[in-house]
């Protein structure tokens, strides 16, 4: 120790101006580029791993493999992420929207104020692949904790829907207070007025006249529903996700007994 301090006396005044000129740089360079390692939860969509159809949606026997508490540890045995919310639901008879709630291990950069991990940056739309213990899939990030948030109000409207010359046994099964859900139990989809009547053809007769008949098996159907949706931006009603909601869109209904798709004549509450 001694012989130390016996050297930096020894040092010229512009050997210490350089040292300490190196440790301001040193101690600079590290806070400039200091990068604090944390854990966020991010939510994902789950895409197709098809680059052609990254944006579809997984089918049934895929969809089912997400679970809480499934999660991916690194070399080192960390765990680098972990499903902590499941969130989907069915948009057709072979097909979900699924959203995942991941927490993930992630580096904040205190330049750029941004989330980062696996060397991308965590905004909205960045592609990510996970190899969890169960399932490996892709995703897309739609939401992450300190970025601006889209001006959406979620509301309940009534619209009263369609459905023509479908066969009598459909018909049947289509009652009051059938519901579809989230996994969650988040009520998108309630119909609360149904209306069966023989349907209704045009027919032309040897002489070229068009007559209006009923047609003795085939049923129409009229149903009123409440839909949850979103109003973005004021001006764009959404549900599903972005299924756009107007007059003449079709409505997916998919129960354990039938699968409809009724069109909208009218939308109340808007």
């Amino acid at each position: 120790m001694k012989k130390i301090l016996k050297k930096l006396r020894k040092l010229h005044w512009v050997d210490t101006l350089i040292f300490s000129a190196a440790v301001v740089v040193l101690v600079g360079f590290f806070f400039f580029f200091y990068r604090k390692s944390t854990y966020i939860t991010i939510r994902f969509k789950v895409t197709n791993q098809e680059v052609l159809t990254a944006h579809d949606t997984p089918r049934n026997d895929y969809s089912w493999r997400f679970h809480v508490g499934d999660l991916e540890r690194d070399v080192v045995g960390r765990t680098i992420a972990e499903i902590v919310n499941v969130e989907s639901y069915s948009i057709t008879p072979e097909n979900k929207v699924v959203y995942l709630d991941i927490r993930l291990r992630a580096t904040y950069d205190t330049r750029t104020k941004l989330y980062s991990a696996r060397g991308k940056n965590l905004m909205y739309g960045t592609p990510m692949r996970f190899n969890l213990h169960d399932v490996t899939f892709d995703g897309i990030v739609t939401d992450v904790p300190g970025t601006a948030q889209v001006n959406a109000t979620e509301k309940v409207i009534h619209v009263k829907t369609f459905l023509g010359s479908i066969a009598p046994t459909l018909a049947k099964e289509i009652h009051v207070g059938d519901t579809v859900t989230n996994s969650l139990g988040k009520q998108l989809v309630k119909i609360t007025k149904v209306e069966v009547s023989p349907a209704t053809q045009i027919t032309q007769d040897s002489s070229g006249n068009l007559h209006i008949r009923k047609h003795p098996i085939y049923k129409d159907v009229v149903i009123w529903a409440d839909l949850t949706v979103r109003v973005v931006n004021e001006n764009e009603v959404v549900m599903f996700d972005n299924y756009r909601v107007h007059i003449g869109s079709q409505i997916p209904i998919n129960q354990k007994r039938y699968n409809i798709y009724p069109s909208i004549d009218d939308i109340e509450g808007l």
